[in-house]
């Protein structure tokens, strides 16, 4: 009986070291934000005007603060189209293809972690509504 309650305990303390151990997903850093054309990004929210872009980039970090293999998807491409940039790893560039909502997902190693509002609006429409 006492062997038996061993292994049981001994397998429950592996199995919740496999669950729980090792570090997880923490959390993104999106810095070096350049947008000629006026658009911005934060961990919020996406803005890229009609026919603008924004390039970013943007790292994935898990709890001991070490870079995770990343990736970045729009929900719907024909509003705002995301391309990774060959000037490095991380950089990332978000095109305005239609005025309109979408979703732009994060990734970290291969799963989505976080979604982040996104929005192309067209700066013509805004300017005529100003005063």
């Amino acid at each position: 009986m006492m062997k038996t309650l061993t292994l049981s305990l001994g397998f429950l303390l592996a199995l919740s070291a496999v669950a729980c151990g090792g570090p997880h997903y923490s959390t993104h850093e999106i810095d070096n934000s350049v947008s000629p054309t006026g658009g911005t990004i934060s961990l919020s929210k996406v803005t890229v005007p009609l026919g603008g872009a924004v390039k970013a980039h943007i790292v994935a970090y898990n709890s001991d603060h070490k870079r995770m293999g990343g990736g970045v998807e729009s929900d719907n491409a024909t509003i705002v189209g995301v391309s990774q940039v060959i000037t490095g790893e991380d950089d990332w560039v978000f095109l305005g293809v239609t005025a309109g909502t979408t979703v732009v997902h994060l990734q970290a190693d291969g799963q989505v972690v976080r979604d982040i509002q996104a929005e192309v609006v067209d700066v013509q429409d805004v300017s005529q509504q100003s005063p």
